[in-house]
């Protein structure tokens, strides 16, 4: 997962037959330089006529030359192109290409007879941007023409591989105004970034499926095309698969670790519920962080002096009760999201066996992930005939993270955001050993932009709602 920026949209007059419509944003209600996010999601239904993007839905393609809406898509449905008129575009333009921007598509292609064009926006005589296939190269493209004219000359971001026709790629394009460079994800892998200098204003329509060069449109797209994104702020490519993990649910809207935290984290979004368990003194497992029930309770005592039914009798300050871990899988089991269930170390290994045994009767082995920062802990998760998948919590790195992982037969490595941030690169050497990274406890926007740019599988957050916002604002979505 690799970083990248992205902004974007302008107002100028347009050459495209559709800038007038009607139907869709005017060029005119938009100031020069002044840029919004589009999303086509392009689920619109056979017979459709327009398609609609933008949070508030604000941008409207038309559809022409033979478009067929509602063919089978990456996710949903998606537009149908027939290589030679079909084509959609906007009122006006979307994207300002004097700025950084970014635009990203699933595209799938039907024949490599010729050059196709995904998406570009139109100039007078060339387009400013394009996203394509080359037949020259045979490789997916991002361009940008470096004048307004028919012998502009073009700097190409080009793929590595080799293009692929009949099947499902998500590309995405980024100009970057400060480094002055345009780069091509593949699939959200980087390809290698191209010099730009010039940039230029196209005040045409936004094209789906076409390019405008040398005054006319061209290159017409045979395939299929789907979930097409612009940003007009800074994204990531790669970061949309990062989990959002609620650290002890959701505590900024209920009470650390009690049901109504742990819910509310997972009914906002997030992908993992992390959650804390000690034993009573009757070896019942309950959620609580602490060895302590006086931080976050009206009692007193070490929980495992203290009997279930005596914890349970305990309001948690902010209200609700401490829950028991039947009561969480008991809750969670309905709900999507997966379960990070940190035991406080030391324990015996009979008591994690009877933890283990809970998740297992619960039916949420598959969908639990057991961390610790006890060694010993991990190590009877892993011996336990329950055994789910492990993972093991660390301050700071270790000397060789992947040895370390091999050792205790790791499928996830946690570690604390200033540990991490010390040897960021340790992130794509567990990765390659196929260990998930998961970084603690990380609850900034700037943090988590770092974060998502070393690649982490998952970040732990008190605010698990607000990144899954963040990330789904940030990142280019695959």
């Amino acid at each position: 997962m690799t970083a990248v920026l992205a902004v974007g949209t302008p107002a100028m007059a347009s050459s495209d037959p559709l800038a007038a419509s009607p139907a869709g944003r005017s060029p005119s209600t938009r100031s020069a330089g002044v840029a919004e996010d589009a999303a086509f999601s392009l689920d619109e239904g056979a017979g459709s006529r327009r398609v609609l993007g933008g949070t508030a839905r604000e941008f409207t393609a038309e559809l022409g030359g033979g478009v067929e809406p509602g063919e089978v898509g990456k996710v949903g449905t998606a537009l149908k192109l027939n290589g030679t008129t079909a084509y959609a575009a906007t009122a006006g333009p979307v994207i300002d290409t004097t700025t950084s921007f970014s635009v990203s598509a699933w595209v799938k292609l039907d024949t490599k007879d010729r050059n196709q064009t995904f998406l570009s926006q139109a100039g007078n005589h060339a387009s400013a941007f394009q996203l394509y296939y080359s037949k020259a190269y045979d490789k997916w493209v991002f361009n940008r023409h470096t004048t307004d004219t028919d012998d502009t000359t073009i700097a190409r971001s080009i793929s590595t591989d080799t293009a692929q026709t009949g099947v499902w790629t998500h590309l995405t394009g980024v100009y970057d105004s400060a480094a002055k460079k345009v780069q091509l994800f593949v699939n959200g892998k980087p390809q290698t970034a191209a010099d730009f200098t010039t940039p230029w204003r196209a005040g045409g329509a936004l094209q789906i499926g076409r390019l405008r060069y040398q005054g006319t449109f061209q290159e017409h797209f045979a395939g299929t095309i789907d979930n097409i994104r612009t940003w007009d702020e800074t994204v990531l490519v790669g970061c949309s698969r990062t989990n959002a993990i609620g650290h002890r649910g959701a505590p900024e809207i209920a009470p650390e670790n009690t049901l109504a935290a742990l819910e509310a984290a997972a009914d906002r979004g997030a992908d993992w519920v992390e959650t804390d368990v000690q034993f009573t003194k009757d070896d019942r497992p309950v959620i609580m962080h602490d060895a302590t029930v006086d931080r976050t309770t009206d009692g007193t005592g070490r929980v495992d002096e203290l009997t279930a039914e005596e914890i349970s009798r305990l309001t948690v300050k902010g209200g609700g009760r401490v829950p028991t871990l039947e009561q969480v899988l008991a809750s969670l089991k309905d709900r999507p999201a997966r379960l990070l269930l940190e035991i406080k170390g030391p324990q015996s290994s009979a008591a994690v066996d009877r933890a283990l045994r809970l998740v297992s009767e619960a039916g949420m082995t598959d969908r639990t992930l057991l961390q610790s920062f006890d060694e010993q802990v991990v190590r009877d998760a892993s011996a336990s005939p329950h055994r789910t998948k492990v993972a093991l919590l660390r301050s700071v790195l270790d000397a060789d993270p992947v040895a370390t992982a091999r050792q205790f037969a790791l499928s996830a490595y946690a570690v604390k955001f200033s540990g991490l941030s010390a040897r960021p690169a340790a992130v794509d050497k567990l990765r390659a050993a196929g260990v998930e990274v998961f970084v603690w406890t990380v609850d900034t926007e700037a943090q988590w932009q770092t974060a998502t740019a070393w690649g982490v599988d998952g970040v732990i957050t008190n605010r698990a709602d607000h990144f899954v916002q963040w990330r789904n604002a940030h990142c280019a979505g695959r």
